[in-house]
């Protein structure tokens, strides 16, 4: 196991997806099942599915490895609807026995399936305890392109590529493999530019990423640039802050009263005069539903009405995985639970205050029923004029790329590298610190233009970069 966590930490493999764990440190001897996630959790993203389908080997290669490093059982869990992937996986695993013998575990096609909770509990049947990790049930999740990187990892090749769909309103939607640090500008135009006059980017899926500038680079994290014209009402809804600054807690979790209200107090007295207390968020939150003590419809009375006198109703919110359901689907009065509730989270967090462990609850008997359909979300976001699979394509080669010292959760890489420096492609350019931690490499050749302890930028050498 250690020879490969020491190439895994080498090669700077981080989850390629969500926060970006360092996938080294989730080698743990606890595992009992590996769940390759391949459930693209949002509309319009299509790199996993495409990724698995055409490097099925590798990806199979790098499952055998982790599992046979842990002797740990392997699930490979698919949404049905992707057929290609489903026939591509058959076809080598009948063929070649060698590659593994994972068990396929065929997902609905829902929102939000990708969501480790949820699909430990879909894939393998495993709960999740509340406040625990997959790993303290004796699982461990990785999606399908950190599993194509640990393979290469083994062969002693870093992370330089990143696969990402660049979908929306743009006139060539495409999945491509593209070089650590471009600007999405760059993807954009190699699109073909925007179909809309006025368009804003989105790094990452509409229900959960965030609002991104053209010039910010792509990281070991972007699995999509979404772009969408600035009036769509779940963009503006989605990016528009909820509090001046962060709400704040003290350790005793009383409320700070010398916070100044603004925009929070607009919104709250939204809730105290518009939530009827239906139950829709609570009765359709799939953590909810999988047993977990999440309460949004208490959450919104009590925070409306200021009332602490029941801190549990705050404190369980810290389960929550801030899919958006609740408000995008549920909400009949068009309220904000999913943003009010990350607010007090952060406020939580702030204050020292961690998730407690609980005791999973039943599943409900009518999840299967109250799951949200990923053709209609599709719809309810404005997205149902766009390309379904932005299919492979080739991203242009690129002139210039800012590579960050932080693209994972733990202490971000120490640049060593020099000013004017040339370097090949894959050259380490940032080393990992004590700790939990990660090198970043070049992912182009060229000469370092600019060395800043955030970051690292290289021109490829000829290139014209116009700012």
């Amino acid at each position: 196991m250690k020879i490969l966590k020491d190439a895994m930490r080498d090669a700077g493999v981080a989850g390629a997806g969500g926060a970006g764990f360092p996938s080294y440190a989730k080698l743990d001897g606890r595992a009992k099942t590996i769940i390759l996630n391949c459930a693209e959790c949002e509309p319009l993203l299509s790199a996993h599915r495409l990724l698995l389908t055409r490097e099925t080997r590798a990806v199979l290669e790098g499952l055998r490895l982790v599992t046979d490093a842990l002797c740990a059982d392997a699930v490979v869990a698919v949404k049905k609807s992707y057929t290609k992937t489903i026939t591509a996986l058959h076809t080598l695993l009948d063929a070649e026995p060698a590659c593994g013998s994972p068990r396929l575990a065929l997902l609905p096609d829902v929102y939000p399936a990708g969501d480790e909770v949820l699909l430990a509990l879909d894939a393998a049947g495993i709960s999740v305890p509340p406040g625990c990790l997959p790993i303290d049930a004796g699982a461990v999740v990785f999606n399908v392109e950190t599993m194509y990187n640990i393979s290469r990892a083994a062969q002693g090749l870093p992370v330089t590529e990143k696969w990402v769909t660049v979908a929306g309103a743009v006139e060539r939607p495409f999945t491509a493999p593209v070089p650590i640090g471009i600007p999405l500008s760059a993807l954009v135009a190699s699109a073909n530019g925007t179909l809309a006059p006025n368009s804003a980017y989105i790094a990452g899926g509409l229900m959960m990423g965030c609002a991104a500038e053209p010039e910010d680079p792509v990281t070991k994290t972007t699995n999509a640039v979404i772009v969408l014209p600035e009036d769509n009402w779940r963009f503006a809804r989605r990016n528009t802050p909820i509090w001046d600054r962060s709400l704040r807690w003290d350790r005793n979790l009383r409320w700070d009263r010398s916070l100044r209200w603004d925009r929070s107090l607009r919104d709250l007295k939204r809730a105290a005069s518009a939530c009827c207390q239906c139950r829709a968020c609570t009765d359709l939150c799939p953590r909810r539903l999988a047993g977990y003590p999440i309460e949004p419809h208490r959450f919104m009375r009590a925070a409306a009405m200021k009332d602490l006198r029941d801190t549990a109703v705050f404190t369980d919110t810290l389960y929550c995985s801030g899919c958006g359901v609740c408000e995008v689907v549920a909400c009949p009065q068009g309220l904000s639970p999913r943003a009010l509730i990350q607010a007090y989270k952060n406020g939580l967090a702030e204050a020292g205050v961690r998730p407690e462990k609980k005791a999973c609850g039943n599943v409900s008997a009518v999840r299967a029923l109250r799951q949200v359909d990923e053709t209609r979300l599709k719809i309810r976001l404005g997205l149902g004029g766009y390309s379904g699979l932005a299919d492979i394509g080739y991203a242009p080669p690129a002139a210039r790329v800012k590579i960050l010292m932080k693209q994972h959760i733990g202490l971000p890489a120490t640049t060593c590298v020099r000013l004017g420096q040339r370097l090949e492609k894959g050259e380490q350019v940032g080393a990992a610190a004590e700790g939990l931690s990660l090198p970043a490499h070049a992912s182009i050749s060229g000469i370092v233009t600019e060395v800043d302890k955030d970051y690292v930028i290289i021109e490829a050498e000829g290139a014209r970069y116009d700012e």
